[in-house]
């Protein structure tokens, strides 16, 4: 079952968070499964490990992160990972952000693009991870006080604590990659191609809204963009990649119509067997 953050993934994660106003920022999640999880994140996210460790398989690749660690995460990041069998329990406090937060963080310290010349073209992989020092450390203790805790000035504190891990995280990694990511963030440079975008997500149950928010545009330049590049709707087009790999699965594995309806991110059953007739002309049973 795929798990989006933000998002109501309530049986399936223990957490708590904090939301204030715009602000969906900080969540505390403790995490008890060994089971492969397959993980999404809608918008850009800065991870503090406080316990236990976890494997992550993202773009080929295969990273631990422990307790000590910090990760930062590209909005529309799609991984899965599984708990370290040491002792079972994965904590974490995640802090969430969007480009709008990043722009007041640059605009706030007076931070100028032309600083970080050096850093603006320097790829950026999808995660990144750096150990805490002391300063990040400390904030990672002592942030789980706020949670619960209620305040008339709320934004204001929740403006403060973004602003100070951003820092904190750019002073406690020593490769800059952290600073470029949010760089490229600042200046326009994050918005994914739709090439790349299209093929990685089409199977997954993800709203044109989801799907334009991680790409980086709004909703209406979306499908735009998305009709001069594959000269479809993304409505059309990816609805017809489903039922295309659909009937691939029903011809050619041992997969019940069930299975295959919910692989291809549809969430109704019924409603997959009327579409996979309209599009072929016979039931997903059928063509088996």
């Amino acid at each position: 079952m795929l798990i989006k953050i933000p998002g109501n993934n309530k049986g399936i994660t223990k957490y708590k968070s904090i939301k204030v106003n715009d602000w969906t920022i900080i969540e505390s999640r403790v995490f008890e499964e060994q089971n492969l999880q397959e993980v999404l994140y809608t918008e850009y996210a800065l991870g503090l490990i406080i316990k236990g460790s976890k494997r992550i398989f993202v773009a080929d690749r295969e990273i631990t992160v422990s307790e000590g660690h910090a990760v930062f995460m590209k909005k529309g990041i799609y991984f899965t990972s599984e708990i370290v069998p040491i002792d079972n329990e994965f904590k974490s406090i995640i802090f969430l952000f969007n480009e709008g937060h990043v722009k007041e963080f640059f605009r706030s310290y007076k931070i100028e693009p032309a600083l970080h010349k050096v850093y603006k073209e320097s790829p950026v992989f999808p995660l990144i991870t750096f150990r805490m020092d002391s300063l990040l450390n400390s904030l990672s203790q002592g942030i789980e006080a706020y949670f619960g805790a209620n305040s008339i000035y709320g934004n204001d504190i929740m403006k403060l604590k973004l602003a100070e891990v951003f820092l904190l995280s750019v002073n406690a990694d020593r490769t800059n990659s952290v600073l470029s990511a949010l760089t490229n963030i600042y200046i326009g440079k994050d918005e994914i191609n739709l090439m790349d975008l299209a093929p990685e997500f089409f199977l997954k149950n993800l709203s044109l809204r989801e799907l334009a928010k991680i790409s980086g545009r709004s909703l209406s330049r979306f499908k735009a963009d998305f009709k001069k590049q594959f000269n479809s709707s993304p409505y059309k087009w990816i609805k017809d990649k489903r039922l295309a790999h659909a009937k691939f699965l029903i011809e050619n594995t041992n997969l019940s119509v069930t299975e295959v309806c919910y692989s291809i991110g549809y969430e109704s059953l019924s409603h997959f067997v009327k579409s996979f007739k309209e599009k072929y002309g016979i039931t997903p049973k059928k063509a088996r």
